[in-house]
């Protein structure tokens, strides 16, 4: 660790490259502080740094996770446009629950970039912005982030439940992914990313609330408004997922329970709620994200029922 010292104390500018990159550095970026590759050969030799690629080093033996990995990955390709992207990208604006082991940089098309293992390198011929942070790699914008992750997915249903994952954790907005989308083409679940980011924009918090609508068409109910204000009896804001018209003016409210309503405090709060809502006249039913999707026609069968009984008598 002295050596390691005395090198970042004798080069000016190395200690603030260092602290900035998480302990990682290009050669290039090394050269242009005045360390050329023979100090480098020298520092790695003496097991002070190690080289993580053709192009980079990292300047100490620690792990090379989080930032040190993904400064590795953008830094290693060697394009001064390279920048993270996709869910990796996400990630460092704060999405949770979507991991991916490789990381995820992206590039121009026509470039010819070398990677690390690990990292899967995606050419563009969209233009994208360089968002610069402090201590994080370039980026693109979590927008375009969103749509290009959405696109590399397999499947459609993950591509449009990421969108509604970003905008739930407020990691971009439902018109910044309206106002990407609508420059991009012939990318692979366009329509798909479009629909989800329209449902976002109309309050859809999750896959299970937006494939409430299509159930509610065949109940012969009309489509419903999503995350409505309500004031509950303590004077508290909430929101209830779903509120529907019904024939003879009423309101029906749906609510649609994931597996996190499963925690038994979670659980304990939803029942208090909507039972204070049944005290004051509410007709409420509730289904689970899990009957929506695998039992459809019992919940079709429910709301037609409360559409029938809902209906003026001839």
């Amino acid at each position: 660790m002295s050596g390691r010292r005395t090198a970042l104390d004798r080069v000016p500018g190395l200690a603030e490259l260092s602290a900035r990159q998480d302990g990682v550095a290009s050669r290039r970026q090394l050269r242009a502080l005045g360390v050329h590759d023979g100090h480098v050969a020298s520092q790695v030799a003496a097991r002070r740094w190690r080289p993580l690629g053709h192009a980079v080093v990292m300047m100490h033996l620690g792990p090379v996770v989080g930032p040190a990995r993904w400064w590795a990955a953008v830094l290693e390709v060697q394009q001064d446009h390279a920048v993270l992207g996709g869910l990796t990208a996400l990630e460092g604006y704060g999405l949770t629950d979507w991991p991916r082991p490789l990381v995820a940089v992206l590039v121009p098309r026509g470039t010819t970039p070398s990677r690390l293992p690990g990292v899967v390198v995606h050419e563009t011929r969209r233009p994208f912005e360089r968002v610069e942070g402090p201590r994080l790699p370039p980026m693109t914008t979590a927008s375009r982030a969103v749509v290009d992750a959405g696109s590399w997915e397999r499947w459609p249903r993950s591509a449009a439940g990421l969108v509604l994952a970003s905008v739930r954790q407020r990691v971009t907005t439902a018109d910044a992914l309206v106002e990407e989308l609508a420059t991009a083409r012939h990318i692979r679940h366009l329509r798909h990313l479009r629909a989800a980011a329209l449902d976002a924009a109309g309050g859809a918090q999750a896959l299970s609330e937006v494939d409430m609508a299509p159930l509610l068409s065949r109940a012969g109910l009309p489509p419903p408004r999503r995350q409505v204000r309500r004031r509950d009896a303590d004077g508290r804001t909430r929101y209830i997922d779903l509120e529907v018209e019904l024939p003879d003016g009423g309101v029906l409210s749906i609510e649609v329970d994931g597996a996190g309503h499963l925690d038994e405090r979670r659980h304990a709060d939803d029942l208090r709620r909507h039972n204070a809502l049944v005290i004051r006249g509410a007709r409420l039913l509730h289904f689970t994200a899990w009957e929506i999707r695998h039992d459809p026609d019992g919940v079709v069968a429910q709301l037609r029922a409360i559409r029938l009984a809902a209906t003026p008598s001839a």
